[in-house]
C-alpha cells in the first residue's frame, strides 16, 4: 500500500516537471490560442442560450470600380467588407495571459456569419469572395473581420444619357440562412466612405451610402444591409469619338450652303458630312448594346444623318433650278427682289453678275451636255440664278431653324 503511494505521488512529480517544461517553451499568445480553441466549435452560433441573437454589424468599403458592362448590367468592384460580432466563447482574462488583450486568428478557425451578396451576378463560380484572411479577436469577445472582395453584383442600367449616363448600384448584403432571431444584422454606422477615395478609370463616384432594412420572407424576417453607389461616365474621351463628330456635322451642313450650288465643292462637304455621321452611327451600333431604349446621341446623330441628305437633295434641287431655261415664275422672281431681298441679302445680285460671254451650261435633250449663248435674254438667265441663289439661302435659313429645334430637344433630354 505504501510502495503505490510513493510511485503515485512520484509519477505526480513527474508528470508536473514534463508539463512545466512544456508550457514552458510555449508564449502567451500560443498558450492562449490552445487554450480557447481547444473546445471550440467553429459550426455552432457562439452563445450561451440558444435563444439569443447574435448582434452582426456589416459594412462594405468600395475601393476601385472595375468596370460596368452595359451588355449584362454587371457592376464589378472591389473593396474591403467590414463585419464585426461578439462571440461568447472566445473570453479570457488578459492577467493570465501577460496582458494580451487583442490576437489573430485565421478566419476558418472560428465561427464566421453567413453574409453573402443576394443580388450577386457571380454565384455559380464564386459563391464566397472573401477568401482566407486572420479575424481580430479582443478579450471581450468582439471578433472584427475585414476580408477583401470582389463583388460583381446587378446594376441596372440606362444609356439614354450616354455618354453622360448616371447608375445607382445597390448591393444588398444579409445572411444567407439565419433569420433576424439567430442574427441580427445591421450597418455600422462608423464607417464613412469618401467618394472622392473610390478609384475608377471610366467612373466617377458620386455617392456611397448604406442603410439596413428589414425584409420578411414569410414566416421569417432577414435584416439587409443596402450599399449605394451612384456613378458618373468620365466623358472626355467621349467628347472626342461620339459629341465632337456630331457637332462637325452640324457645322459641315452650315457651312455647306456658302459654296456655290453649282460648284463641285458643295457636293464634296455634303458626302464627307454624311460619311461622318455613318461612321459615327457604326461606331455607336458597336460600342452600345442593343435594347429598347435609345440613346439621345444616337437620336441626334440619326438626325444629323437625315440633314446631311437634306443637303444633297437641295442641292441637286438648287443646282437644277439655276441651269433651267425659258421663263422663271414671276411672282417669285418679284419676292426675291422686292420683299425678300435684303433679308435674304439679294439686294447685292445686279445684272452685271454674268461673265463677259454670258455663256451657261444646259442639258440638251439627248442627255449631253451643251454651251448655250444667252445673248439674246441675259435678264432671263439672271432671274433663274436669282431664283436658286434665293431657293438657297430660304433653305439655309430652314435648316437652321431644324437644327436650333433638334439641338434644343437634345439638350432638354
Amino acid at each position: 500500500m505504501l510502495n503505490n503511494i510513493k510511485m503515485k505521488t512520484c509519477l505526480f512529480f513527474i508528470s508536473l516537471s514534463v508539463s512545466v517544461v512544456v508550457w514552458g517553451d510555449y508564449t502567451d499568445e500560443q498558450r492562449l490560442r490552445e487554450n480557447i480553441l481547444k473546445d471550440y466549435n467553429k459550426y455552432v452560433r457562439p452563445v450561451r442560450n440558444e435563444n439569443e441573437s447574435i448582434q452582426t454589424y456589416v459594412s462594405f468599403i468600395p475601393r476601385h470600380i472595375l468596370q460596368l458592362d452595359e451588355r449584362t448590367q454587371v457592376l464589378t468592384v472591389e473593396g474591403t467588407l467590414v463585419m464585426e460580432w461578439r462571440d461568447q466563447f472566445l473570453t479570457w482574462k488578459p492577467k493570465d495571459y501577460g496582458s494580451i488583450q487583442v490576437f489573430h486568428l485565421p478566419d476558418h478557425n472560428i465561427w464566421q456569419p453567413d453574409i453573402f451578396l443576394y443580388n450577386s451576378a457571380d454565384v455559380g463560380s464564386n459563391v464566397d469572395p472573401r477568401g482566407d484572411t486572420n479575424v481580430l479577436v479582443s478579450y471581450e469577445g468582439l471578433v472584427k473581420w475585414n476580408p477583401p472582395v470582389t463583388f460583381k453584383v446587378y446594376c441596372p442600367t440606362s444609356l439614354r444619357s450616354y455618354p453622360f449616363d448616371k447608375h445607382t448600384c445597390n448591393m444588398k448584403l444579409g445572411s444567407w440562412t439565419l433569420d433576424s432571431k439567430k442574427l441580427n444584422v445591421s450597418s455600422l454606422e462608423r464607417v464613412v466612405v469618401k467618394p472622392s477615395e473610390v478609384t475608377s478609370v471610366h467612373w466617377k463616384v458620386e455617392q456611397v451610402s448604406q442603410f439596413w432594412e428589414s425584409v420578411v420572407f414569410v414566416p421569417d424576417s432577414y435584416n439587409v444591409v443596402h450599399v449605394s453607389l451612384v456613378i458618373q461616365r468620365v466623358a472626355p474621351l467621349y467628347h472626342l469619338t461620339c459629341v465632337m463628330p456630331a457637332v462637325l456635322s452640324v457645322i459641315l451642313t452650315a457651312s455647306g450652303f456658302f459654296f456655290d450650288s453649282r460648284h463641285a465643292s458643295r457636293y464634296i462637304v455634303g458626302l464627307v458630312n454624311f460619311g461622318i455621321v455613318t461612321f459615327l452611327l457604326l461606331h455607336l451600333s458597336v460600342a452600345l448594346p442593343a435594347g429598347s431604349e435609345v440613346p439621345i446621341i444616337v437620336r441626334f446623330c440619326g438626325a444629323c444623318n437625315i440633314m446631311a441628305v437634306a443637303f444633297l437633295v437641295v442641292t441637286v434641287i438648287v443646282n437644277s433650278v439655276g441651269r433651267r431655261n425659258g421663263t422663271p415664275p414671276t411672282q417669285l422672281v418679284r419676292l426675291f427682289r422686292g420683299a425678300l431681298s435684303k433679308p435674304l441679302c439679294l439686294h447685292v445680285f445686279s445684272r452685271d453678275d454674268f461673265s463677259s460671254e454670258r455663256k451657261n451650261y444646259a442639258e440638251s435633250s439627248d442627255g449631253t451636255n451643251e454651251i448655250v449663248d444667252d445673248k439674246s435674254q441675259p435678264h432671263l438667265r439672271q432671274d433663274w440664278l436669282l431664283l436658286a441663289d434665293g431657293l438657297d439661302r430660304v433653305f439655309f435659313l430652314l435648316f437652321s431653324v431644324v437644327y436650333v429645334i433638334i439641338l434644343a430637344a437634345t439638350l432638354a433630354a
